[in-house]
C-alpha cells in the first residue's frame, strides 16, 4: 500500500488504443491499492467520468475530473492508422463479398467450384486473411484484453464473431473432410464485413473526437499568453 498517494493522470478505455480498463475498474483498483484520490484524464474526453464518479462515491474515494488536451497541430496518428486500415479492409472485403454473393445471385454457389483457376474458397481466404489479421488486429487485441480481464464489452462480441467465422472457414477450406458431406459453406465474407463495419465505427468516433479536440484547442488559444500584474494598487 502506498501512503498518501494520488494518481493524477489515468487513461481508461475511452482513450482508444492507449487505455484498456473501464473507468469503474480503475477506481476500484485505486481504492484497493489505498490511493487517496484518483483523476481520470482521458484524451479530449470526459465520457467515462460518470461511471467513475458513481463507483468512487460508493467507495468514498475522492475523484478528480480531468482530460488530457494537447495543442500539437500534427496529424492524428490514431485516426490516420484506423482510416488506413478501414480503406484497405474495404478494398479487400469487396471481392470476398462479391465472390460469395455472386454465387447465390447466379443461381448456385461457388463452393466446390473454381475461380481464376483456384477453388473459390481459397480466393476468399486469400482476400479475407489480411482483412481479419491486419486491418482488424486492433479490434481483436481489444477483444482478447477484455476476455483476459473478465470485463466484456463491444470488442468482446466483435472478436468472438470474427474469430468464430474466420477459424471455422479456415477449417472448412483446408480440411473439408472433417465436416459431414465434405463440402461445408465458408463465412469469410462475414468475418471481413464485421471487421470493416467495426473499423468504420472507430473512424467515425475518432473523427468526432478530433472535432471536439479542435474546439477545445481553439478555446484554449483564446487564453492570453501574457498578463500584467499591478502591485500596490488598491482594489
Amino acid at each position: 500500500m502506498l501512503p498518501d498517494y494520488a494518481e493524477l493522470h489515468c487513461l481508461s478505455n475511452f482513450t482508444f488504443l492507449r487505455g484498456a480498463s473501464h473507468p469503474e475498474e480503475l477506481v476500484e483498483r485505486a481504492h484497493a491499492l489505498g490511493y487517496r484520490a484518483l483523476a481520470l484524464t482521458d484524451e479530449c474526453s470526459v465520457a467515462g467520468v460518470v461511471r467513475a464518479h458513481v463507483t468512487a462515491k460508493e467507495l468514498k474515494l475522492p475523484f478528480i475530473v480531468g482530460a488530457e488536451v494537447t495543442l500539437d497541430e500534427g496529424p492524428n496518428e490514431e485516426l490516420l492508422d484506423m482510416t488506413r486500415r478501414f480503406w484497405w479492409g474495404l478494398a479487400l472485403a469487396v471481392p470476398v463479398v462479391a465472390i460469395d454473393m455472386g454465387g447465390h445471385w447466379g443461381g448456385g454457389h461457388w463452393s466446390g467450384g473454381h475461380l481464376f483457376g483456384m477453388h473459390a474458397e481459397w480466393v476468399e481466404c486469400l482476400f479475407a486473411t489480411p482483412v481479419v489479421l491486419w486491418a482488424g488486429w486492433p479490434l481483436l487485441l481489444r477483444g482478447a484484453q477484455s476476455v483476459a480481464r473478465g470485463a466484456f464489452n463491444m470488442f468482446t462480441l466483435i472478436g468472438l464473431g470474427v474469430a468464430a467465422a474466420f477459424l471455422y472457414s479456415l477449417a472448412a477450406t483446408f480440411t473439408p473432410g472433417l465436416f459431414p458431406g465434405g463440402s461445408p459453406p465458408v463465412y469469410f465474407e462475414s468475418a471481413a464485413v464485421i471487421v470493416v463495419l467495426a473499423l468504420l465505427g472507430q473512424v467515425l468516433e475518432l473523427r468526432a473526437r478530433a472535432s471536439t479536440s479542435g474546439a477545445i484547442k481553439a478555446l484554449l488559444r483564446l487564453a492570453p499568453r501574457e498578463a500584467l500584474r499591478e502591485i500596490g494598487r488598491a482594489s
